[in-house]
């Protein structure tokens, strides 16, 4: 093997170690504002060029690989441990698919229908692909920085030993030239880079703010609230924190500072000289946001009280009514009396209007229920006409079909006749 080769990736070895090594969430037993999915994509990435190692046979590429799928399962265990409900279950899922589901369908995919160079190209350009997610994770550290304008969450030293380790593995690939490693670590390059310009900007403004903050600003106690405490010390800290730092003026300036900052009432510059001595506790901040917003209702609520207290004692005694038909009073143009005597005309003459269509209502009703007598009894002397015609035009039918020769037909007359004079006769 060439010299050269062996001693970039021994050096790409010993700095990606250190990088590896780099996370400090048992030190502090809080995730904080860390999340596990650089873990897990890392423990990927990991896993995939380990397998790549084994099918080119790269000693160093293994071993540096192996160990840190192990690192991270132990980052990922320690993340697990120390995590909150919602995280720890994002974070089983994402391991699941991510490391069982996504890499075991491949290691099947290419073991089962790819051979030799074509395996080796596939594997490779997957891997690379995932490494360049990988170097896409600081974008969210780099977004938290320029948003808080503070480098807590950004180690010079991790940026450092990133932009190391990408130029180290960069020169490996190029020399071996294998560019599914070279390609990848340009890119790892250009964030360290960013990374460390970002940290040299921001930390020339921390400590510009924590000058000022010093020579104008009281100290603020910021201690870590222990789960174990009690409300009621906890809201006397929170007082003590507030009073100290000036309090919730409500200003333009504090509520934007608030809405960006994430400090809730505390000015700026306290805000930032509290973070940038490591006294900064989030569970506190989230503490002090409840303590307002419950502080607020209340407010609202005293408000809303006094109003119907005030309305309550201006109700009169009386009546209003009572009051303009009352002889005791002298004062017929009293505002109220004479609100009350439109209110009453306008009463007046809705009312009749409303009778009035009532009125119209009940007339139409009694019509229509008429109009369907009517139709009822003119339907009832169609069918009786009917009924009567029916049985006429029987009996003639019956008449013609007794006729013979004309005889029985003068016969009948003559009985009709008789039966008519009889029926007369009678009468």
């Amino acid at each position: 093997m060439n010299p050269w080769i062996f001693a970039t990736g021994l050096c790409g070895n010993t700095i990606s170690f250190l990088v590896f090594l780099a996370p400090v969430i048992y030190k502090k037993k809080s995730t904080e504002s860390f999340d596990s999915v650089p873990y897990v994509v890392a423990l990927f990435s990991a896993t995939l060029w380990f397998y790549f190692a084994l099918l080119t046979n790269d000693v160093l590429l293994m071993s540096i690989n192996s160990i840190g799928c192990v690192v991270e399962g132990i980052y990922l265990g320690i993340f697990l441990t120390y995590a909150s409900k919602k995280p720890k279950v994002f974070t089983i899922k994402l391991v699941v698919f991510m490391n069982l589901c996504l890499f075991g369908s491949l290691l099947f995919t290419t073991m089962m229908f790819c051979e030799g160079k074509r395996r080796v190209t596939i594997v490779g350009w997957i891997g690379s692909i995932f490494a360049f997610t990988v170097f896409l994770s600081p974008l969210s550290v780099i977004r938290l920085v320029i948003k808080t304008e503070s480098v807590e969450y950004m180690p010079f030293t991790l940026s450092l030993f990133l932009t190391l380790s990408a130029v180290a593995w960069f020169c490996y690939g190029f020399l071996q030239h294998n560019y599914y490693i070279a390609l990848p670590n340009v890119l790892g390059f250009l964030f360290g880079i960013t990374q460390m310009g970002l940290f040299a900007v921001y930390m020339k403004k921390e400590k510009h703010h924590r000058r000022s903050a010093d020579l104008k600003l009281p100290q603020v106690s910021m201690d870590v609230v222990k789960p174990d405490q009690s409300e009621r010390s906890l809201e006397k800290e929170l007082k003590f924190t507030m009073t100290a730092s000036g309090g919730y003026r409500g200003n333009k300036k504090t509520m934007r500072n608030t809405k960006h900052f994430g400090g809730n009432g505390i000015p700026l510059q306290t805000f930032s000289n509290s973070k940038s001595q490591g006294t900064y506790n989030p569970h506190l901040i989230k503490k002090q946001q409840e303590v307002y917003r419950n502080a607020k209702l209340i407010r609202k609520f005293r408000k809303s009280v006094k109003q119907q207290e005030r309305r309550e004692d201006c109700v009169p005694a009386i009546s209003i009514p009572e009051l303009a038909e009352s002889s005791q009073v002298q004062n017929k143009t009293d505002p109220k009396i004479v609100h009350w005597k439109k209110n009453e005309k306008k009463n007046k003459v809705k009312n009749s209007l409303q009778s009035a269509r009532e009125e119209y209502e009940k007339t139409q009703k009694e019509e229509e229920k008429a109009r369907a007598e009517r139709e009822r009894i003119a339907r009832a002397r169609e069918e009786e006409s009917a009924k009567a015609e029916g049985k006429r035009k029987a009996k003639r039918k019956m008449m013609l079909m007794k006729t013979h020769s004309g005889q029985p037909i003068m016969k009948y007359r003559i009985k009709k006749l008789l039966d008519g004079i009889q029926g007369s006769s009678g009468n």
